[in-house]
């Protein structure tokens, strides 16, 4: 009995101090966008998505071009706290991605995106390609 005590304990010691030294784990969400044409394939895909991951003490916003449809990619953040919102733009083409890191997110913010097409000459976003909002709680 003694020995099994002796090896419980030592396992508990271990799994505490892997749990003291493990980094957390992010929290991630994904929007995807409606469908538009991809000129190589001539299918209606997925414009793109965007991805918001939370690290507890930084976060950020990534927006991916998965279409060769003629536009950009938008990620459209909202804080629903203060009521900033934001665009990311993805313009260099299909298979591209840009990230935002947001510096000043407090804990327990709200935060609602969501990934579009849009035209990034003149900053449109066409709305009728954008996706569900989706929601992450820093």
């Amino acid at each position: 009995m003694r020995k099994s005590m002796l090896a419980l304990a030592a396992a508990l010691g271990t799994v505490a101090a892997a749990a003291v030294t493990t980094p957390a784990m992010a929290e991630t969400v994904i929007a995807e966008c409606g469908n538009t044409r991809d000129a190589e394939t001539q299918r209606m895909t997925s414009c793109g998505a965007s991805r918001f991951d939370d690290y507890g003490t930084v976060e950020s916003i990534m927006v991916f071009d998965q279409s060769a449809d003629g536009h950009s990619a938008v990620g459209w953040w909202h804080n629903d706290w203060t009521g900033d919102f934001g665009l990311v733009w993805a313009v260099d083409g299909k298979n591209t991605a840009t990230t935002y890191w947001f510096s000043n997110l407090a804990e327990g913010t709200r935060v609602s995106f969501r990934a579009c097409a849009g035209e990034s000459g003149t900053r449109t976003v066409l709305t009728s390609t954008c996706g569900a909002w989706k929601y992450i709680t820093t």
